[in-house]
């Protein structure tokens, strides 16, 4: 996976030496780049956010993912606004590192060989990260990750590549302004920025990777139609819940309409029974069969003052209701 130990990275460009051709992108630090330096975080167990601050700004300059809260450029975004994105993108390295099999990049390529990488994506306005990787003195490595923008030829064989390193944000001052000479000679290169010098010695080899966007965030953008799926089916759900208890509801009402009516109904039907006339019993006389003063064979409740008359073949009988003047029956 790594190269060749590199010789001593002490090589600066020549005084003497002339600019050949230079290459540039629109990428700018003081507009590009946050206004914040990188930071550190014990809850990520990392140093610092390095990569998440390099490939975010990438991604806004390329227009590959939009500013939060509405920021016309990377520099006016508020930590307040984009730690929690850089910070998700801070653990996305393993995802560049292996979609782009940057395992073996140092086995493809000599330093000049990495130099085309970068220089070829900055001719079409494509700034990349650089990823610098220092040994410790102690064993072991740590990675530095810095956007390149800009990269000058000279006629020494030499090329400077200037890049926006986290840890120097624009502050009003020219502390911004880093970048690492490359000696095709040797094959070696010299980056200003060094850091850790009590811990880490020099860079030891350098590892060109392209900004990309996460896995969740291509996910979510390939499947724009599923939060409003997911939306319309609340929805649908919350309306069928509500109109499950309105039927429940409503059916609770009918019910007790029903058994109100039922009650009045019935209280309407005593009501009409305890004012009903005083009956009395009909006696029938069927001529040939009873005698006056013969138990009557059939009786019924009849109204008072009622006669009917029977036709029983030839004659005719007048039933009488009632008693006659004398008190009996007739």
């Amino acid at each position: 996976m790594f190269s060749a130990p590199l010789a001593p990275l002490t090589q600066t460009v020549d005084a003497q030496a002339v600019e050949v051709v230079g290459y540039t992108t629109g990428f700018n630090v003081t507009r590009d780049g946050y206004n914040f330096d990188n930071y550190g975080s014990y809850a990520a167990n990392t140093p610092g956010h390095c990569y998440g601050i390099s490939i975010t700004s990438i991604l806004y300059y390329e227009g590959m993912k939009d500013r939060p809260g509405g920021a016309a450029t990377t520099y006016d975004i508020t930590f307040d606004d984009t730690g929690e994105i850089v910070h998700e993108y801070q653990k996305t390295w393993e995802e560049v590192w292996e979609d782009q099999e940057l395992a073996y990049q140092t086995h493809r390529y000599n330093l000049t060989g990495q130099y085309h990488l970068i220089r070829d994506q900055l001719r079409v306005d494509n700034p990349v990260m650089v990823l610098f990787y220092l040994q410790s003195d102690l064993g072991g490595y740590l990675g530095h990750a810095t956007v390149a923008y800009r990269a000058v030829e000279y006629s020494d064989n030499t090329a400077r590549v200037y890049v926006y390193d986290p840890n120097f944000c624009y502050d009003g001052s020219e502390n911004y302004i880093q970048y690492f000479t490359l000696n095709f000679n040797d094959d070696s290169f010299y980056y200003t920025g060094n850091l850790w010098s009590d811990v880490y010695g020099e860079y030891k080899y350098i590892i060109v990777a392209e900004a990309q966007l996460s896995d969740k965030d291509v996910f979510w953008m390939t499947h724009t139609w599923l939060v409003p799926s997911i939306i319309i089916i609340v929805l649908a759900v919350s309306v069928m819940v509500i109109f499950f208890f309105y039927r429940r509801m409503k059916q609770k009402d009918l019910r007790e309409f029903i058994e109100y009516n039922r009650r009045m109904s019935a209280d309407d039907g005593r009501y009409r029974l305890a004012r009903r006339e005083p009956e009395v019993e009909e006696e029938i006389v069927i001529p040939g069969l009873s005698k006056p003063g013969d138990k009557p064979r059939e009786k019924r409740p009849r109204p008072a003052s009622r006669t009917r008359t029977v036709d029983d073949g030839p004659s005719i009988s007048t039933i009488s209701l009632g008693k006659d003047d004398d008190g009996e029956d007739s």
